[in-house]
């Protein structure tokens, strides 16, 4: 299975490399990867560049500022039917080594589910373990509703509709979406901002359940800058 991964990117200077030195890490080496600059004014293009240039599965993508739902569209496109399944990751967040493998192997043991997602793990600017085992214990605190109840899904149970309807429970760095199901699903809605994600989720789920992976897959940083810090606008 060959992996797309998409990486939209806006002034992030300080991590991309990180970032990209994650993916290029990956033992599963089936994949193909397109960084999406998002008209940064900082060296974001320059760092890009010189890592490109040394790393021919990835390329690099220029487009004028128009938002993360659009860089994630164009990455795509880019990508079109050289891939299997794609994932959407963010520029300053780290993958674990065997992420691809681990989301494969679901993918492969699940052939009706159109996705399979892991955990992530909350780091801070520097890299460091930050609120230990918190985002884990959110993303396993599944419950699913339908026929006016709710039940609490099993750890080897997948993520359903109905689940995906009380909250977000998918870390946009660890799903890895088959290329059909994301062609069906159609694409990331911009008028959602900063949930045009859990929506997409939710369409990817009315085509079957999201296989669950109950292993930590890449850590997510947790920083100011990040978009879930911004309170008033992420609520």
């Amino acid at each position: 299975m060959k992996v797309g991964v998409v990486v939209p990117t806006y002034n992030a200077s300080a991590y991309i490399s990180e970032t990209l030195a994650s993916i290029i890490a990956q033992q599963h080496d089936e994949w193909l990867g397109v960084i999406v600059d998002d008209g940064s004014s900082d060296s974001t293009v320059d760092v890009v560049s010189r890592i490109v240039a040394n790393e021919p599965r990835l390329q690099l993508v220029q487009q004028t500022n128009a938002g993360g739902a659009a860089a994630r569209e164009n990455g795509q496109a880019e990508l079109g039917d050289r891939v299997d399944a794609l994932l959407f990751f963010d520029h300053d967040d780290v993958l674990r080594p065997t992420a691809f493998a681990d989301l494969c192997q679901s993918l492969k043991a699940h052939p009706d589910s159109p996705a399979a997602y892991g955990l992530a793990s909350y780091i801070d600017s520097l890299g460091r373990p930050y609120r230990p085992g918190r985002y884990q214990r959110f993303m396993r605190n599944r419950y699913t509703v339908g026929e006016g109840e709710a039940r609490k899904l099993l750890p080897h149970e997948p993520t359903d509709f109905g689940a995906l309807s009380v909250r977000n429970l998918v870390a946009i760095g660890g799903i890895l979406v088959r290329r059909e199901a994301k062609e069906l699903a159609g694409a990331f809605d911009p008028r959602f901002e900063f949930a045009h994600d859990w929506e997409m989720w939710l369409r990817l789920a009315m085509q079957g359940p999201l296989a669950f992976v109950d292993r930590v897959v890449y850590d997510y940083r947790f920083h100011p800058a990040a978009m879930s810090r911004s309170s008033d606008r992420f609520e």
